[in-house]
């Protein structure tokens, strides 16, 4: 199955595929934007996804899954929830072009195996869950409500983040990284390196030392560690956001269930986040193709 030129292919149920089986979008030289796979309540298992440059999977409804097995999703153009969750089970290999996207209140995009490149956009009231190694070039857009980046195992990610740093006059912090094999109740230590932009936090877990290495794009800021309603490490700038509620239980273990199966101070400084988008730049009027 595929969308090409500006059309859109609409999946409203579960597509079994074989393993020759083909889920992909095609790229188009003149259309902006491009064609779109639009996931509502539906998922994918078995057989490949490709997504090409300027078009777009989106998931406009309920809770989606996608699980192509042993073959990662190969992924040159935006891959996007908004207001929804989607669990992807496969690992996800972004091009130099390829975008990872949450946006709109409460969307959430969790990848249970391995993120390689790309971009990953976490909008303002929305989640993005590395349960894997990523190496994503991460921003965390400020706006009314907390955009946050969950990270199983901050050992894995050797990607970037960038919105990390609080804006000059935001009363409260609206953007945070959650540790979520660190629990808070271990003491966790922040260290920022202005001069290298190394966040590091260093904890006794368990009787193992474990420490976190993630560049920060911004500016010199000061990073504080608070607790988690769950009880892990948030990190952030330059005050403990209070219990801010986030569902951060792994989808992954949801799905699993539903089959029956502190702190360091650094100089401040501010920052700029990229331009970001919204659905509505990359999937236009619904129409099958």
């Amino acid at each position: 199955m595929e969308a090409s030129g500006t059309g859109t292919l609409f999946l409203k149920s579960g597509i079994g595929q074989t393993a020759s089986g083909r889920i992909e979008t095609l790229a188009s030289r003149t259309a902006t934007p491009g064609a779109a796979i639009v996931l509502d309540n539906a998922s994918i298992v078995n057989g490949t996804v490709s997504i090409a440059k300027g078009t777009s999977l989106f998931s406009e409804g309920g809770t989606e899954e996608i699980n192509t097995s042993a073959r990662p999703i190969a992924n040159a153009g935006t891959i996007a929830t908004s207001g929804f969750s989607t669990l992807i089970l496969s690992s996800v290999k972004n091009t130099r072009t390829g975008e990872l996207m949450t946006n709109g209140d409460g969307g959430r995009l969790e990848i249970a195996d391995a993120e390689i490149g790309g971009t990953a956009v976490i909008d303002s009231g929305c989640e993005m869950f590395f349960q894997g190694p990523a190496s994503a070039k991460v921003t965390l857009v400020h706006g009314t409500f907390v955009s946050e980046l969950i990270l199983d195992d901050g050992t894995k990610f050797t990607g970037t983040v960038a919105g990390l740093a609080t804006p000059a006059g935001l009363a409260t912090p609206d953007t945070e990284i959650i540790l979520e094999n660190i629990p808070f109740a271990d003491g966790p230590m922040v260290k920022f390196d202005p001069m290298t932009h190394l966040l590091t936090v260093s904890a006794t877990v368990q009787g193992s030392q474990i420490s976190y290495k993630i560049k920060i794009a911004d500016s010199a800021s000061s990073f504080t560690a608070s607790m988690a309603p769950d009880g892990s490490t948030i990190i952030t700038d330059p005050l403990p956001v209070a219990a801010v509620p986030h569902a951060n239980t792994s989808l992954l273990a949801q799905s699993m269930a539903s089959f029956g199966a502190s702190s360091g101070v650094a100089a401040s400084g501010n920052t700029t986040v990229a331009d970001h988008h919204r659905s509505s730049d990359f999937l236009g009027a619904p129409h099958h193709g």
